[in-house]
């Protein structure tokens, strides 16, 4: 199967998507003085990554389905 400009910018912006929403639970992790805040830290950066897993399984699943329907209609559009 070909990998299209589309399937590049989805993956791109994924990726990025995710630096950025981990981003912040790191540097609150690196600035935590106190046991209470690096405990508070890790949390939220547990919580991230299990809602970032949640996601990207959903827009993988999407994009695939978003794929399959445009194929289907220049298929339909071709006949």
């Amino acid at each position: 199967m070909e990998k299209k400009p589309s399937s590049k910018l989805f993956w791109s912006v994924l990726a990025i998507f995710n630096v950025l929403t981990m981003s912040y639970p790191v540097v609150l992790s690196h600035r935590a003085v106190s046991p209470d805040a690096q405990l508070l830290a890790t949390l939220l950066m547990l919580g991230c990554v299990f809602v970032l897993v949640v996601v990207d399984a959903v827009s993988i699943l999407m994009a695939e389905e978003f794929d399959e329907l445009k194929r289907a209609t220049k298929h339909r559009q071709k006949v």
